[in-house]
């Protein structure tokens, strides 16, 4: 299910998104579909995977209560910045039936990160990935290795936010 095409943040050097137009499901459509679900899907608790290039805060917000008033789960990719340190969004996420929260944390080398237009501060992603274990929501991250220009202290940073996050980490995929 997607609250959203394109993606809000559309500045990442390398991300084909970036170059869609971004728009808003449109309001109404999300409580439509889920007061439009069969009783023998709703009544078994569906989890519903927002397939967002990175779920918008402005809309998860809107959002967020109807997952929750019909009893959906749900998990999606996102951002880790501070958008979900902001307003409790985290417990409120876990709350309306987050699960999970895929991380495109990519690299902890700030340097990096820069090169590549991604807008991730590696300390603000690490706080976010240990706001979701706090909340209760799994962590799934992303993290690219090889990229031009990454050297050994690049890949050493992103190690060393592994070591100190990892129980705080659910999933990985290291591309």
């Amino acid at each position: 299910v997607p609250l959203s095409s394109g993606c809000y943040w559309r500045r990442c050097l390398f991300c084909p998104d970036r170059a869609l137009p971004y728009s808003q499901v449109p309001l109404g459509a999300l409580e439509q579909l889920l007061d439009t679900m069969p009783p023998e899907v709703r009544d078994h608790h569906p989890v519903l995977h927002l397939i967002d290039s990175a779920l918008p805060p402005a809309v998860l917000d809107r959002e967020l209560p109807l997952f929750q008033d019909h009893g959906v789960q749900l998990f999606g990719f996102s951002r880790p910045t501070g958008h979900w340190l902001a307003k409790d969004r985290l417990h409120r996420f876990a709350e309306a039936g987050g699960l999970m929260v895929q991380l495109g944390v990519e690299s902890a080398s700030s340097a990096l990160l820069e090169q590549y237009r991604k807008g991730i501060d590696p300390k603000e992603a690490e706080a976010v990935i240990a706001a979701a274990a706090e909340a209760g929501v799994r962590t799934y991250l992303y993290l690219l290795f090889g990229l031009p220009g990454e050297g050994p202290e690049d890949r050493e940073a992103t190690r060393d936010l592994l070591c100190r996050q990892g129980e705080n980490i659910d999933f990985l995929n290291i591309s």
